[in-house]
């Protein structure tokens, strides 16, 4: 007796790809949110590019949060050690004066 679905078969591939969506997706979700987060200022992931105001407000705003992950325009490779620095020192300040603890709960 031959059976009509194998376990090499279509439907069983999207069923199992279903079922293991609640182990995934979050994992898969918080990667995404973080690398969109990372070029925010050059509009995101599938975004334009945010006037200058608001690109250098997001790039406040994220010395200010102590960010990880920041990134440096190619056109100031020369003074990219420096902001670097500067950023560095203002997020860490930001983070000594942030009252709360970081990391996992």
């Amino acid at each position: 007796m031959e059976l009509p679905i194998t376990l090499n078969s279509e439907p069983v591939k999207y069923l199992l790809l279903a079922v293991t969506s609640p182990f995934w997706m979050p994992f898969f979700r918080a990667l995404y949110e973080e690398f969109n987060n990372s070029i925010l200022d050059e509009g995101g992931l599938f975004g334009d590019p945010p006037p200058p105001e608001e690109a250098e407000r997001i790039r406040r705003e994220r010395i200010e949060r102590g960010e990880a992950l920041r990134s440096i325009p190619h056109d100031a490779a020369g003074s990219a050690e420096e902001d670097l620095a500067q950023q560095r020192s203002a997020g860490t300040t930001a983070t000594r004066r942030s009252s709360g603890r970081r990391g996992f709960r």
